[in-house]
């Protein structure tokens, strides 16, 4: 059985997002702090992407990090997989992101369990 590259990608976006979502939990202080936490970060990358809307119909202000932020590449590189469209460009920048938020949370969520 082999993983299509769509599915790969969400994958893989999801592994990197548990990573920052673990290193949340482990330094809030309660489960409440924690939900709270993980929200608010999260939100800005969701309401703020092309997921909802084209980057071209948002403020001039919001362009640049809409374009540049892991969950716009992500869905952008997924959206080009399944239409067949031109995939470098979003796929290996939203690989980068994957590898740099797995690299930098979960080192630190791990030494943070080994500490705690």
């Amino acid at each position: 059985m082999s993983v299509k590259p769509t599915k790969a990608m969400v994958l893989a976006a999801g592994f990197a997002f548990i990573w920052v979502f673990a290193l949340i939990g482990l330094v809030a202080k309660d489960t409440e702090t924690a939900q709270l936490a993980g929200f608010l970060p999260i939100m800005p990358f969701i309401f703020a992407s092309t997921v909802f809307v084209r980057v071209e119909n948002m403020p001039g202000w919001l362009q640049l990090f809409a374009r540049n932020q892991p969950v716009s590449l992500t869905v952008n590189s997924v959206r080009a997989l399944s239409e067949g469209g031109p995939v470098a460009g979003y796929a290996w920048q939203a690989a980068v992101w994957i590898v740099v938020l797995v690299a930098v949370c979960g080192s630190m969520a791990v030494a943070v369990y080994k500490r705690s």
